[in-house]
């Protein structure tokens, strides 16, 4: 599917998920503005207080929307659990990467954008040839170090640990590229 296509479904999903959200983002090829796109994904945040059942893995995520737009009437789900749906739209599959603890929504939204060999690097050690500090470890979608997790409100604060500058996501793919060519 074309970008601007795929921006428009991901636009209107946002929109009607964002009411039962404390934070939500479009990420993956959507976001990093490729050409041609073969799904959408967001990730979000559940408002906690209370807890939507929305994102449940036993309801249909149709049943609690307002208005249901027209082409996700025809959703069909395809797996479904409490951090992961995917959902067969008319013309693309959708997939919601649903950030609840011990996950933090940074380390989620940064390595959902990719490219995925960027976020590869991302979850890998230093002295493994990644750019993760080698005294931490990504698991469960949090960065743990001495034991406990570390915060990463936001992706900025998960490159910056990475020692990296923030990578737009329109530029990811190149900054990736300029970095093979250096390893060559």
């Amino acid at each position: 599917m074309i970008h601007a296509q795929a921006a428009q479904i991901a636009i209107q999903i946002h929109d009607e998920l964002a009411p039962f959200c404390e934070k939500i983002c479009i990420a993956g090829s959507v976001r990093r503005g490729k050409p041609e796109v073969h799904d959408i994904e967001l990730v979000l945040k559940p408002k906690l207080n209370p807890a939507p059942l929305i994102f449940q893995h036993d309801y249909h995520l149709l049943d609690y929307l307002d208005h249901p737009l027209g082409y996700l009437a025809c959703a069909r789900k395809l797996k479904g659990q409490s951090k992961y749906q995917q959902w067969q739209l008319p013309e693309i599959k959708l997939e919601l990467y649903i950030v609840t603890p011990p996950a933090q929504y940074g380390v989620i939204l940064a390595l959902r954008t990719g490219p995925a060999e960027l976020s590869q690097l991302l979850v890998t050690q230093r002295r493994k040839g990644g750019y993760l500090p080698s005294y931490a470890r990504v698991q469960d979608g949090a960065v743990w170090g001495d034991g406990k997790a570390v915060e990463m409100p936001d992706e900025v604060n998960f490159f910056e640990f990475c020692a990296l500058p923030f990578i737009p996501p329109t530029e990811r793919d190149e900054f990736l590229l300029q970095q093979q060519e250096k390893w060559r």
